[in-house]
């Protein structure tokens, strides 16, 4: 028989002690426990920018970038190809890191890296040029999301120009999230 309570979390038994356990109640408290670790170690993820430089972005446009190298992402929560967004597995609290490596700036002008959650601006780092090589801007925060919520990464150049690119490379342009808590 099954217990009168249940841990509110994971849905455990909590057996009073005119209870009887029975072995299945035990296996199902087992699975429970099994697939709540599996949800925290598939709930994370690190995407870059690999195949080339991201070219041209256009002076004062939000551009999302092609995030479509994983370093690792156990969950298969990230579109490397299509959406180049990570997809909250669970509910939970998310550590979500970005950085976008700006090439070809023009001297001061200003650049922004994002963090967007369900296309809605979350985080945004702004950083302004004093020479003409390259420039980071690194977003970051901890956000509470509900299963199915998705994290991208947008990169803006106020240069004036549309010859600024973001620089390819798994240290220079990337989107990191990993699960905190629940």
């Amino acid at each position: 028989m099954a217990s009168t309570n249940k841990t509110s979390m994971l849905n455990l038994n909590q057996w009073l002690a005119t209870d009887k356990p029975v072995m299945a109640d035990f296996n199902a408290d087992n699975l429970n426990i099994s697939n709540y670790l599996l949800n925290l170690r598939n709930s994370r993820a690190r995407a870059f920018l690999s195949a080339s430089n991201q070219l041209d972005l256009v002076s004062g446009t939000i551009t999302k970038v092609v995030l479509d190298g994983e370093t690792y992402d156990p969950g298969n929560n990230f579109d490397t190809t299509s959406t180049y967004r990570f997809v909250a597995p669970i509910t939970g609290y998310y550590f979500v890191n970005g950085q976008v490596m700006f090439t070809s700036i023009v001297a001061s002008k200003l650049y922004a890296g994002s963090i967007y959650i369900n296309g809605v601006a979350a985080a945004d780092v702004y950083s302004h040029s004093s020479l003409t090589s390259s420039l980071s801007c690194n977003p970051s925060g901890i956000y509470y999301l509900t299963s199915g919520q998705y994290v991208e990464l947008y990169a803006t150049s106020y240069s004036g120009d549309n010859t600024v690119d973001i620089i390819k490379g798994s240290r220079y342009t990337f989107l990191e999230v990993a699960l905190l808590s629940t």
